[in-house]
C-alpha cells in the first residue's frame, strides 16, 4: 500500500514539474521535507528510489532539480549526488556544512545553509558577515558552493543584512576561494 502511493506521488511530482518547465521554469525545486520524518532504513527503502526516479524523469524533461533538505535530514544528503546528479542541494541550517561538504565533495552543487531567521533576519551585520564567511569556508574549497540561506528568507530581513551578505560574496565568493 505505501509503495502505491509513493508511486502515486512521483507521478503527481513529475506532472507538476513538467507545468512549471513547459511554463518556462528552468528549474524546479523539489523539498524532503518528508525524509525528516524517516528514519535512514526506511528512506533507503522508499525514499531513495522513488526520488531517483522522478528526479531523473524532470531532468529528461528539460530541467535540473534544486533538492531542498527541510530542517535536519541527514538520512538524505550522502545519498544526493546520486538521487540528483547534476543537481544542486539545498541543506538548511540546522546541518553540519562541513560535514554535508565532506560527503558530497564537488559530486553536485551546494546551497545554503545560513539561518534565514536567526543570522540574516535578527542578527547584526557582523554577526552575517561571521556566519558567510563560516559557510564559504566550510563548502567552498573546491567549488560548487552557493551563498544562501538555508530555507526562506523573512520577508522583513533588513535590506542592510542582504547587502551585508552580498558584500560578503563580493569579497570571499569568488573562485578559487581564498579564505582564510
Amino acid at each position: 500500500m505505501f509503495s502505491e502511493i509513493v508511486d502515486w506521488y512521483i507521478d503527481l511530482e513529475f506532472e507538476f514539474a513538467k507545468a512549471q518547465i513547459d511554463a518556462g521554469a528552468d528549474i524546479i525545486g523539489s523539498g524532503e521535507a518528508a525524509g525528516f520524518f524517516c528514519s535512514p532504513e526506511f528512506y533507503v527503502k522508499f525514499g531513495l528510489k522513488a526520488d531517483k526516479k522522478v528526479y531523473k524523469k524532470i531532468r529528461d524533461y528539460g530541467a535540473p532539480v534544486l533538492l531542498h533538505c527541510c530542517g535536519y535530514v541527514p538520512q538524505c544528503i550522502k545519498y544526493a549526488p546520486d538521487v540528483n546528479a547534476g543537481g544542486v542541494i539545498q541543506i538548511d541550517y540546522n546541518v553540519d556544512l562541513a560535514w554535508a561538504k565532506s560527503l558530497i565533495g564537488d559530486k553536485i552543487a551546494i546551497m545554503g545553509n545560513l539561518d534565514g531567521n536567526r543570522v540574516l533576519a535578527a542578527g547584526s551585520e557582523e554577526d552575517i558577515e561571521k556566519a558567510c564567511i563560516r559557510a564559504v569556508k566550510e563548502a567552498g574549497k573546491g567549488g560548487g558552493y552557493m551563498l544562501s540561506a538555508g530555507c526562506e528568507i523573512p520577508r522583513d530581513t533588513p535590506n542592510q543584512n542582504m547587502a551585508m551578505m552580498m558584500k560578503v560574496v563580493k569579497t570571499f565568493g569568488k573562485y578559487p576561494i581564498r579564505v582564510s
